[in-house]
């Protein structure tokens, strides 16, 4: 049985396949993805912002990071990395940065050591069930920025907590009461 997604691109040997031809967003859309943006529909990016977003010059060494820093900073904070331009290049965490040797930390930059995806960026009027589908792909993290200046980040977690607060869980079901009993 031979399953395709979508047309191929031939080239010298096996054919190549098109990222984002279709089967994740598939996915998404049968699986928690779906069920996540249903939790959350009509509302806004903004109603699961993360705010104040830390921000990193981008060109910073991971040396100068550790030594401005040192220990006081929490495992899963998220850092938006500013480039030379004012614009959010990135997001990065210290489990991005536990991966640097400590004899490549004077040399490494921080735009070199984030996640390997490409930033999204949404406005706080995006829509959020939009975002549910869109972040697993996308690294699940997102910066809004607003008027040019970076606002906030929203992860998939940050969108679960929306759900939760909403009274409809991820999963489908609601919890042990209505929205209009909790009221």
């Amino acid at each position: 049985m031979t399953i395709t997604f979508g047309p191929p691109l031939t080239g010298r040997g096996a054919p190549l396949w098109l990222p984002g031809s279709g089967l994740a967003r598939r996915r998404l859309r049968n699986g928690a993805g779906a069920r996540l943006a249903d939790a959350v529909a009509g509302l806004a990016t903004r109603d699961a912002m993360r705010t104040p977003p830390a921000t990193l010059p981008s060109w910073w060494s991971v040396a100068e990071f550790v030594r401005h820093f040192g220990g006081g900073v929490d495992r899963d904070e998220l850092y938006v990395l500013i480039g030379p331009n004012g614009r959010p290049e990135g997001v990065l965490n210290l489990r991005a940065l536990a991966g640097v040797r400590p004899r490549r930390r004077a040399t490494t930059r921080l735009a070199w050591a984030r996640h390997a995806t490409s930033l999204l960026r949404v406005t706080p009027t995006y829509p959020l069930p939009e975002l549910a589908l869109r972040l697993p792909s996308r690294g699940g993290v997102a910066v809004v920025v607003e008027s040019g200046r970076v606002d906030a980040t929203v992860s998939c977690a940050d969108i679960r907590a929306v759900a939760g607060r909403a009274g409809t869980h991820p999963s489908g079901s609601t919890g042990d009461a209505t929205a209009s009993e909790r009221q």
